[in-house]
C-alpha cells in the first residue's frame, strides 16, 4: 500500500507522515500515556480535546502521576525525539497546544520547565514570535497543516489550549509499573 509523504518543517528538519502506530501505549508509560522513542507523552486528546489554560494544564499534568515527575513536555534534547513528538502532533491532528515553555520570572527570557533556556534566535519559533507581549508569556506548539509547518509561539496563559504533558521514567522505574 502506497502513502503519500507529507513534510513538516520544524527546526529545520523533515518529518515525514508514517504508518498509524499500532499499541503506542507501551508497558514502559503509565495508562494514557504514548511511548514515542522512550519517553511517555500524554496529549489532552485522550480526553476528548480536554482544553485548559496554562497553569491548569500545567496542574493537570502535574496530577497524572503521584510517583513520577510528569510535566508539560518539553523539547531540544535530541532532534529525532523532536522530529517523533511533532509527527505524533501532525498525526492527531493537533493545530495548537500547551508545552513547557515560558518568559513567566522574567519578560523576555525565555525557558523550558526543566530549567534549560529556550532559544529564542533558534528558527524554531514562528516568524512573529514571541512577543513583547507582557500579556503573552506561555508557550505553545503551533501546527499550520495547510503549509506543513510547526512553530514555537507565545500565548496568554489564560487562553484555553490542547495541552501535552510528558513523563520521563526511569528503566528500573518501567520495571514496576506492571
Amino acid at each position: 500500500m502506497f502513502k503519500a509523504l507529507v513534510i513538516l518543517s520544524f527546526w529545520g528538519f523533515a518529518v515525514g507522515k508514517s504508518a498509524p502506530r499500532e499499541g503506542n501505549q507501551k508497558a514502559g508509560c503509565p495508562p494514557f500515556f504514548e511511548d514515542i522513542l522512550g519517553k511517555c507523552f500524554f496529549f489532552s486528546t485522550t480526553m476528548g480535546n480536554d482544553e485548559r489554560t496554562w497553569h491548569s494544564s500545567r496542574d493537570y499534568c502535574h496530577s497524572l502521576s503521584t510517583e513520577y515527575n510528569t510535566e508539560l513536555a518539553v523539547m531540544g534534547y535530541a532532534c529525532n525525539e523532536d522530529e517523533a513528538l511533532l509527527q505524533a502532533i501532525a498525526d492527531k491532528g493537533i493545530t495548537k497546544a500547551w508545552i513547557g515553555a515560558s518568559d513567566i520570572n522574567v519578560e523576555g527570557e525565555w525557558e523550558w520547565v526543566d530549567g534549560r533556556i529556550v532559544d529564542l534566535k533558534s528558527h524554531s519559533w514562528s516568524p512573529t514570535m514571541p512577543t513583547d507581549s507582557t500579556l503573552s508569556n506561555c508557550g505553545v506548539i503551533e501546527h499550520y497543516p495547510d503549509h506543513n509547518k510547526m512553530y514555537l509561539g507565545d500565548d496568554s496563559c489564560l487562553v484555553e489550549h490542547l495541552y501535552i504533558c510528558e513523563t520521563n521514567i526511569t528503566a528500573s522505574a518501567k520495571a514496576t509499573l506492571y
